[in-house]
């Protein structure tokens, strides 16, 4: 009875009381009933998912976003909590990478993310799998030798990890609906605080990344496979082990490998 109590009372705070959760056979699994009807199952205990929403009625008291609201990025993490496969980059970006990575998260771990949105809302930073705040970790190219040598009058971590002022002063562009509004915040300061470690995007000035569709925004927003990994290995809470895969580059030709993969490919 608590739990279908919690169950109403937190999809009502978030606008969403047509929303129906109930627990699967042993408690490992969460069913979420939409108001048309369609069912997901969500491989995670209902507890956890209340936990998650819970988190999100606590106020931040403060913003490091100057055009962001709390309660429409508290609504859309609600929505993303509640079925994370909903969660979209947007047509004509390029943050398909750290954009899979905040989804996962949300649909394996509901209180982390939960955190994590507050955390990015409040102070612009991310926190990494443990619950710290993410400096790079895994991607961090920096070197003051370099910084030093180029002549510039600071080291390329002047945004002291977390999102650019540019971004923070910007809102999703209109292809981003309301409901990735916290993960499109969560999204773009990954790659923002990425592109300030890494020496050569800081140097071409892609740590202005603001999380629109120009064409020096899209190239700032891509991410690398082997940046995925790292993305992956540092950022998901319990993660067990990311091995690079670099077969696609040294052992085989890509044309060999595809033509290979032909029969495969073309029966879907």
């Amino acid at each position: 009875m608590a739990q279908l109590l919690d169950n109403f009372r937190c999809c009502q705070h978030f606008g969403m009381s047509d929303y129906l959760l109930s627990e699967g056979e042993g408690g490992g699994t969460t069913f979420v009933r939409t108001a048309h009807g369609s069912l997901t199952q969500r491989c995670v205990p209902m507890s956890q998912i209340l936990e998650g929403l819970k988190i999100l009625e606590l106020d931040p008291q403060a913003s490091a976003w100057e055009s962001l609201t709390w309660p429409e990025i508290a609504a859309s993490a609600a929505h993303a909590i509640l079925l994370p496969h909903t969660i979209t980059q947007g047509a004509h970006t390029s943050t398909c990478g750290p954009t899979c990575v905040v989804e996962i998260i949300a649909n394996h771990d509901p209180v982390h993310y939960a955190a994590l949105v507050i955390e990015c809302f409040r102070s612009g930073r991310i926190l990494n799998g443990n619950g710290e705040i993410w400096q790079g970790r895994g991607l961090n190219c920096c070197s003051r030798m370099t910084c030093g040598c180029l002549g510039l009058l600071v080291c390329c971590h002047d945004n002291d990890f977390k999102a650019s002022a540019a971004l923070r002063k910007s809102r999703p562009n209109a292809e981003i609906p309301q409901q990735s509004y916290a993960a499109w915040m969560v999204t773009d300061t990954i790659i923002s605080i990425r592109n300030d470690v890494d020496d050569l995007r800081d140097l071409l000035n892609m740590d202005d990344f603001d999380g629109q569709l120009d064409n020096v925004d899209f190239l700032a927003g891509l991410t690398m496979p082997w940046e995925e990994a790292a993305l992956l290995k540092y950022l998901v809470p319990g993660r067990k082990k990311v091995t690079r895969h670099l077969s696609y580059v040294n052992k085989k030709p890509l044309a060999e490998m595809m033509a290979r993969r032909a029969p495969d490919i073309q029966k879907g």
